[in-house]
C-alpha cells in the first residue's frame, strides 16, 4: 500500500445516542462516588467529622468487642449494600469483573487510609472485606441480569434509568437532611 492509501483502519464511530448514554452513565457513577465519599468519609454529616487525637485500627475481621450485636450487624449489611452499586456501575462502563472487584477493594482501601490519615472514625479490616463483598455482589447481580436480558444495551439503558431515579432520590434525601439541619 502506498503512503497515501485511503484504506486506513479506523474504529467505527459510535452513534451520538450511545455516546450520550455513556456520558450519562459516567455522570451517574461520579454522583454515586460523591455520595459514597459523603457517607464513608464525612459520616453522612454536614459538618466536618470529629477528628480524634489518636488513630484507631482494627486488624481483626468481624471483631466488635463490646459493640457486638444488632449495631454491628447493621454496620456489616450497610457496608455491603453501599458498595453494590459500584459493582453494577463498573461493568456498565465495560470494566471486566476481574478488574471491578479489585477496584472496589482499592476504593475501600483508599477510604480506610483516608480515615486513618485524618483520624476520622476507625480504620477497620472488616470494612475492606464487606465493601469488597458488596462490589463483588454488584458485579454478580449485573452478570445475572446480563444472562437474563441477553441484550446488554437494553439492560444498560434500564439500569441507567433505575440509577437515575435512585440517585435523584438520594440527592433529594440529602437536600432534605441539609435543610432540616439548617432550620
Amino acid at each position: 500500500m502506498g503512503r497515501h492509501s485511503k484504506t486506513k483502519c479506523q474504529p467505527p464511530r459510535r452513534p451520538k445516542a450511545q455516546r450520550d448514554c455513556d456520558l450519562w452513565g459516567l455522570f451517574l457513577l461520579i454522583a454515586y462516588l460523591l455520595l459514597l465519599i459523603w457517607v464513608i468519609i464525612f459520616k453522612a454529616d454536614f459538618s466536618l467529622p470529629y477528628v480524634r487525637e489518636e488513630r484507631a485500627i482494627n486488624f481483626i475481621p468481624f471483631h466488635y468487642g463490646d459493640d457486638a450485636g444488632p449495631a454491628a450487624l447493621a454496620d456489616i449489611l450497610l457496608n455491603v449494600l453501599v458498595f453494590i452499586p459500584l459493582g453494577v456501575y463498573l461493568p456498565m462502563r465495560r470494566v471486566r469483573w476481574w478488574q471491578a472487584v479489585p477496584a472496589g477493594l482499592g476504593l475501600s482501601l483508599l477510604f480506610e487510609l483516608t480515615q486513618l490519615a485524618f483520624a476520622i472514625g476507625v480504620t477497620d479490616v472488616t470494612d475492606l472485606i464487606t465493601n469488597t463483598a458488596g462490589c463483588a455482589l454488584g458485579v454478580g447481580v449485573y452478570a445475572l441480569l446480563c444472562r437474563i436480558s441477553r441484550d446488554r444495551q437494553r439492560l444498560d439503558r434500564r439500569l441507567r434509568t433505575v440509577a437515575t431515579v435512585g440517585t435523584g432520590l438520594a440527592y433529594i434525601a440529602v437536600s432534605v437532611l441539609l435543610i432540616a439541619t439548617l432550620l
